[in-house]
């Protein structure tokens, strides 16, 4: 209750032995504890009707229960959220998956088309220039077809994708 350090007590024993002797020094002493204990009592049990009139206890019970119905709120939003992101997981695997599908369609098949195009050995001719350009034209020809197949792809793929028909049939 106090803070009363050593040198203090010792400094308070020492007045007091001065001005009530030895001999009602212990006397004095334990009526002053006894005086301190009743202090004590009279303010604890002050205290408790106090706190028993305004009722801390029901104040403290529903802070406590308060706090734990946010605790819950925000667990279950979290637990929301993360349901939501399960529920999206399968259709964003299947969209990565059609796209790299795609993807590596399309790299196959120019792959195919350069692979198809021979790479011999052709003398230069400064003279004659069609060669070059059928060599061009063909190379132009070629990229073309390729890129007409993958539109044609990707709008096949894009028609098969989860959701499409929805937008056909409301087209």
């Amino acid at each position: 209750m106090f803070d009363v350090s050593f040198g203090e007590l010792l400094l308070i024993l020492i007045v007091g032995l001065l001005v009530f002797g030895p001999e009602k020094l212990p006397h004095a002493v334990r009526t002053a504890s006894q005086w301190m204990a009743r202090a004590r009592r009279s303010f604890n049990q002050v205290r408790a009707d106090i706190e028993r009139e305004v009722g801390v206890d029901e104040i403290k019970r529903d802070f406590h229960n308060q706090s734990i119905l946010e605790s819950l709120r925000d667990v279950k939003k979290d637990l929301t959220d993360a349901q939501r992101e399960l529920d999206q997981l399968p259709y964003d695997v299947d969209q990565r998956v059609r796209d790299n599908f795609l993807m590596e369609r399309e790299q196959a098949e120019i792959d195919a088309a350069q692979m198809a195009i021979p790479h011999g050995d052709f003398k230069h001719n400064d003279t004659t220039g069609t060669s070059q350009q059928n060599f061009e034209q063909q190379d132009r020809e070629i990229e073309n077809s390729i890129h007409a197949r993958a539109d044609t792809k990707t709008e096949t793929a894009i028609a098969a994708a989860p959701g499409a028909d929805k937008n056909v049939h409301n087209s």
